[in-house]
């Protein structure tokens, strides 16, 4: 779907980061919490691994004005 595995340079761990939303938020109400928690932990190993690895310096601050934005 997001095709994240493609991206060369970041770490795929989407395993470990629903265990560590599991190990918190076991009761099965909390289902979308552990979802959210997976995707959040995605989304910043992805980032960070994007100014670890693959950003030129022009792109991080780009990127990081945006945030600020």
């Amino acid at each position: 779907l997001c095709q994240f595995d493609k991206l060369n340079f970041a770490r795929q761990k989407p395993i470990e980061c629903f265990f560590s939303a599991s190990a918190t938020l076991f009761a099965p109400e909390f289902s979308r919490a552990r979802v959210v928690w997976t995707t959040t932990c995605i989304l910043t190993t992805l980032i960070d691994d994007y100014f670890d690895v693959k950003g030129s310096l022009n792109e991080l601050v780009l990127f990081c004005d945006a945030i600020k934005r």
